[in-house]
């Protein structure tokens, strides 16, 4: 199935986060502070941000099966800047597409 990336957007708040972004990462038995995520993710919105929110979509219906949350920042030992991950998240039924999603979000 063909995928596409694009940026978040802050009308995907509510459907990312309130459908499946907590239920289906290694972190669902933790507990979820919505309004600290919500601020986390609308850090993405303003493009010079170091924060970066990165969809994946499927190409025909545009639904949203995976997410890449990172930022860039210096590293913790050196004043090097580096890239980081805070989050990949791909809904399980897609994972078997793992390869392909994870290798169009790193090079976008």
């Amino acid at each position: 199935m063909p995928y596409q990336v694009r940026r978040f957007k802050d009308e995907d708040t509510k459907s990312v986060l309130a459908k499946w972004l907590h239920k289906n990462s290694r972190y669902k038995d933790f507990n979820l502070d919505k309004v600290k995520l919500t601020t986390l993710f609308k850090q993405s919105l303003n493009e010079d941000s170091p924060t970066h929110l990165l969809l994946a979509t499927q190409k025909q219906t545009g639904k949203v099966v995976g997410y890449l949350h990172g930022y860039v920042g210096k590293m913790y030992f050196g004043e090097d800047i580096a890239a980081n991950d805070l989050a990949i998240v791909i809904l399980p039924k897609h994972r078997k597409e793992a390869k392909q999603i994870l290798k169009i979000m790193f090079l976008k």
